[in-house]
């Protein structure tokens, strides 16, 4: 429900109607508020909840489901300096989006190139967004077999924006972890911290057999 005051020249009325039927059906923002409010007051659950991945039942992922480990704590990297003028600024770097299929041992490596935080206030929500859309653009390039069943994501701040994007994938279902998982350590290899930094653009890097044998 909506309500508007004022004075109305022609025309008007039926603009902003049309808008805001626009607004309330495709925004994001709007279906998230929804969402939490449905669960809050549990009127209904979206989809079964499965418990957070943790030591008592890690071993699920050892199943045959394709299954898929997102991890964005590198997406927004700045570095920060001092200023002649005794300020202090902050330069953003190029960030990458750790995507890691467990089964198969394939690495995707999403590179955000800075350019994307250019001109951008709140960044740090906007790269949550941005994360969940390129794991949703990566679900949607992959052949039907080979799309994961689960994704876990080791950070849940990525969660509302992950079900806005995956809506079109109601049978994949997303799931966080409490177990403190290393991926973000990724950038300390040489050789992936390199591409990363010396990126000119936006890319998607595919490292086949990227699991390590424990």
């Amino acid at each position: 429900m909506y309500d508007a005051y004022g004075n109305w020249f022609p025309g008007m009325k039926e603009l902003m109607q049309n808008a805001m039927k626009t607004i309330m059906k495709a925004n994001p923002a709007i279906y998230v508020l929804r969402e939490r409010i449905r669960k809050g007051l549990q009127l209904y659950q979206a989809q079964p909840q499965e418990a957070f991945l943790s030591s008592s039942n890690y071993s699920e992922l050892f199943n045959d489901d394709n299954k898929l480990f997102v991890d964005d704590v590198n997406v927004y990297r700045v570095v920060s300096h001092s200023t002649f003028e005794g300020n202090t600024a902050v330069k953003v770097l190029n960030g990458a989006l750790f995507m890691l299929n467990p089964k198969t041992g394939q690495l995707f490596l999403k590179i955000i190139h800075s350019s994307v935080f250019q001109g951008q206030k709140r960044r740090t929500q906007l790269s949550k967004w941005k994360s969940a859309e390129e794991v949703a653009a990566l679900v949607r390039s992959l052949p039907r077999e080979e799309q994961p069943k689960q994704i876990i994501i080791t950070r849940k701040g990525i969660l509302d924006p992950l079900e806005v994007h995956m809506l079109d994938f109601p049978n994949i279902s997303i799931r966080p972890t409490e177990l403190h998982l290393p991926f973000g350590a990724a950038l300390r290899i040489d050789k992936l911290l390199d591409i990363v930094n010396t990126a000119k653009e936006p890319a998607m890097i595919n490292f086949v057999d990227a699991c390590i044998e424990c």
